[in-house]
């Protein structure tokens, strides 16, 4: 089948008036008409559906038209901004608080953007501009490079090596941490990836970084090429938390996608922070409710067995 092809009742149509624009345009077209997320003719929910799909453009001309203020608010108290996290669209977390979207509005639930947030660059940038907004300065600009964090943690694990340092050549803060405190040393040394260790060193990735568990890519190490790398370059044990260290403040209530809060363990124990860590970084990771709640189960099971598999 051609480009500008379209298969009706079993034949193949094409014609100079096909052209993959114009089947792009009937795709989107018939799924508004098959109950998409928007309501043709509202800009509001039709730049909610964009967003959704990253029609980034669509999104962008709605809200730039000046039909509706960019805090704008639907029922349940969902702003643009906070469906742009929902959905892990970085670009439009951007592009809204460029255009003044704020970060500390709240939903009928209590839930700012920042606790919908799916990825960790998302949750990163929203975090920045709530620390400005409390602040009474300006968010700040985004930061120079597209490098996708868990694009290169992915690659970390998955030992594509080449796909991770790609990323990385994008530009991307290289002590990035993520809503557990972990770096992408951390990801590396954890792996055993010796070629990434020694990747990141090389671009100044700090080796003494700690998590909220207080762990630091030493104490993550595998391997004894990887311990000795990550000692030769100045890194130290955190040891991880001890019953003697004061309480780390405790991570917001995580809540399932309809916004009821999900039980967490009220043991503080390091085995439980760590169940909790693995939860928390991999379920960043996810696209949809059927993965979000693969992740709970397991965090579940490794509280009971001590595995996050």
């Amino acid at each position: 089948m051609s480009a500008g092809a379209l298969r009706v009742r079993g034949k193949y149509l094409s014609g100079p008036g096909l052209s993959p624009g114009f089947l792009a345009g009937c795709l989107l077209a018939l799924a508004l008409l098959l109950g998409g997320a928007a309501h043709a003719g509202d800009p509001f929910d039709d730049a909610r559906y964009a967003i959704g799909i990253k029609d980034n453009a669509t999104a962008l001309r709605l809200i730039d038209s000046g039909q509706f203020d960019v805090n704008m608010q639907n029922a349940e108290g969902y702003t643009l901004l906070s469906f742009a996290a929902g959905d892990g669209n970085l670009a439009m977390v951007q592009a809204l608080l460029d255009r003044g979207a704020d970060p500390g509005v709240r939903n009928s639930l209590g839930m700012t953007a920042q606790d919908r947030a799916v990825g960790t660059m998302v949750a990163a940038r929203l975090k920045q501009a709530m620390e400005a907004r409390q602040a009474g300065v300006a968010a700040p600009a985004a930061p120079a490079g597209n490098g996708d964090f868990d694009v290169i943690r992915h690659a970390i694990g998955t030992r594509n090596n080449a796909q991770a340092i790609a990323e990385l050549d994008k530009g991307i803060a290289i002590d990035m941490q993520n809503g557990e405190g972990y770096t992408l040393l951390h990801f590396a040394a954890g792996e055993g990836n010796l070629e990434m260790v020694e990747e990141l060193l090389k671009r100044g990735a700090n080796p003494n970084l700690r998590t909220v568990s207080n762990l630091t890519p030493a104490d993550r190490a595998v391997g004894t090429m990887v311990k000795a790398r990550i000692k030769a370059a100045g890194g130290t044990s955190g040891t991880g938390v001890k019953a003697s260290d004061p309480v780390v403040p405790a991570r917001p209530q995580p809540k399932d996608d309809t916004g009821k809060p999900i039980a967490t363990p009220a043991n503080q124990s390091p085995h439980a922070k760590m169940c909790a860590s693995r939860h928390y970084s991999s379920s960043a990771l996810c696209s949809d409710s059927t993965c979000k709640m693969r992740e709970y189960r397991k965090w579940q099971t490794c509280l009971k067995t001590g595995s996050y598999y």
